[in-house]
């Protein structure tokens, strides 16, 4: 039976990803890092075992990643120490002859900001996740860091890798636990504060937009792909497992203050090759479609 080590769970991407799972592979064995006792309860009636514990605590996180077939990582794209204890795990899996795992990891195109202007320039850089463009990335980009240890590790060979690298999620996802898209509710509880919307420069600058629907089923296809090898070490290039899920660009009109302002006031321009190579569309409803249920749900939250 396949083994499944999933961190994140009860995240706004985690919990519709969880769902996803288990309707996919109702007989695949489901764990689940959970840190709430109060999420206990739900994520156990989704269909997975709950191991209690946060993102620190990195001796379990590695016992189970060594055990498990695959490990999908939503949790925290930025958090290192978690980074390496799944990598810890993986190594001493393949060190003791268990075969060679997987790790699903979830970045974000946030790496290819571009903060140089406010301004959208027409000749700045496309990223693609060609294997050419995977090997510009460094550690000093944001979410650099895992990303680079994890095309290491692919690159040693001790860890089939794979990740998946969306834009700006949107829209209501069917997890256990009822979540609302952060990047919305950063945006909705910042324009709250100031008590009006703004817009930096002349509001040229782009970014992708993604829903979550159409993220999870980008998920599903790459796992797919990945549970293909059957804890067998893959030749292919480390680069060559990185997937952008991005349905579509457009001009956002939001001042630069703070993370999520000094991101939305940049460009981020990504272009997903390789997930449409494996037949993936997006077909959800658009971010304005969504835009305002989404807010109606983070006030509401607010309330």
């Amino acid at each position: 039976m396949t083994k499944i080590f999933i961190i994140g769970a009860t995240g706004y991407i985690g919990g519709p990803l969880l769902a996803a799972l288990k309707r996919k592979y109702p007989d695949f064995s489901y764990t689940a890092l959970v840190r709430s006792e109060s999420y206990i309860e739900a994520i156990n009636a989704a269909g997975a075992t709950v191991i209690q514990g946060s993102f620190a605590d990195v001796e379990i996180i590695s016992q189970q990643s060594e055990q498990a077939d695959v490990v999908v990582n939503v949790g925290d794209c930025d958090d290192v120490e978690l980074t390496l204890a799944i990598l810890k795990g993986l190594r001493a899996k393949q060190t003791k002859g268990l075969g060679v795992g997987t790790l699903l990891h979830t970045s974000g195109t946030g790496i290819f900001m571009d903060e140089n202007s406010v301004k959208f320039d027409s000749n700045a850089k496309i990223w693609t996740d060609s294997e050419e463009d995977m090997k510009l990335l460094t550690p000093s980009m944001l979410h650099g860091p895992a990303d680079v240890a994890i095309f290491k590790a692919g690159g040693e060979g001790y860890v089939n890798n794979f990740t998946v690298c969306p834009s700006v999620v949107y829209g209501t996802g069917d997890g256990p636990i009822t979540r609302t898209p952060p990047t919305i509710r950063a945006f909705t509880n910042l324009m709250l504060k100031l008590k009006h919307g703004f817009v930096v420069g002349d509001g040229s600058n782009r970014v992708g937009w993604i829903n979550i629907k159409d993220l999870i089923t980008a998920f599903l296809l790459v796992l797919e792909r990945a549970l293909e090898a059957k804890s067998v070490a893959l030749t292919s290039s480390p680069y060559s497992r990185f997937f952008i899920a991005s349905s579509k660009l457009q001009e956002t009109p939001v001042e630069e203050l703070g993370f999520y302002g000094r991101i939305s006031a940049s460009s981020l321009l990504e272009r997903p090759e390789r997930l449409k190579g494996l037949g993936w569309t997006p077909k959800e409803p658009e971010f304005e479609e969504t835009a305002a249920s989404d807010v109606d749900a983070i006030l509401a939250e607010l309330e």
